[in-house]
This record gives structure tokens, sequence and C-alpha cells, in this order.
């Protein structure tokens, strides 16, 4: 199923100065064979065009803008391991303001589509 989990990222450090800064941190975990579906159903979520939260199939696997579930089963059979039936990938990307949960379309609203993890 995929999922998107909203939450921050903190960094701190105590040397040479104290220092610490939080940001929002927005992580999708989308299977490569469903993201047309999944960006039919978000309206803040695209595949190869612009949008809030994008995924562009020339940022990942062979970076040629072709699909990325034939690189990852040639390098997974390079490695002589099995292609798994459900491939996903989890990306983060930080963003300002807020993710709003209507962010579905009413076709969609029944099932979990943002979530907030436990302890976000």
């Amino acid at each position: 199923m995929d999922a998107v989990y909203a939450g921050h990222v903190m960094h701190m450090r105590l040397r040479p100065r104290a220092h610490r800064f939080r940001y929002r941190m927005a992580t999708f975990l989308l299977d490569v064979d469903r993201l047309a579906e999944t960006a039919a159903g978000l309206r803040l979520f695209s595949v190869n065009r612009r949008g809030v939260f994008a995924h562009w199939d020339k940022d990942h696997g062979p970076r040629d803008g072709s699909p990325l579930r034939p690189w990852v089963e040639a390098r997974l059979a390079e490695a002589v391991r099995p292609a798994p039936a459900r491939i996903t990938v989890c990306a983060a990307q930080p963003w300002r303001g807020r993710l709003p949960a209507a962010a579905t379309t009413g076709r969609h609203r029944r099932r979990p589509c943002c979530r907030r993890r436990p302890g976000c």
C-alpha cells in the first residue's frame, strides 16, 4: 500500500558551538508499478511533471527517463537475486507549510493516503 508519512527532521551539534534546527519532511513509500495510479489519486503528487511532490523517472535508476522496474530487476539479476512481485521506492522531501489530509480525490478518501507516524 502506498503511504505518505509526515514528520520532522532535527539536526543538532554541540561543537564547535551549539547549533540546532528542525524542518518538516514528507516521506513517500510508493509501489513503482502504481505510480501513475497514485498520482491520479493525490492532487499534490505527480509523475514526470511539475507538482508540489513529484516523482521524475529521470532522477531514479538509470537516470534516463526509462521506467524504474526493469532497471531494478536487471540489478537483482546481476546479483543473482529473484525479482520480487512488488518493488517499492522510499523517497523523502522537505516541505514548507502543511500537507493537507484532503489531498486525495473523493474516489480514494476511504483508504488511508496520508498517515502520521507514531512519535512524529
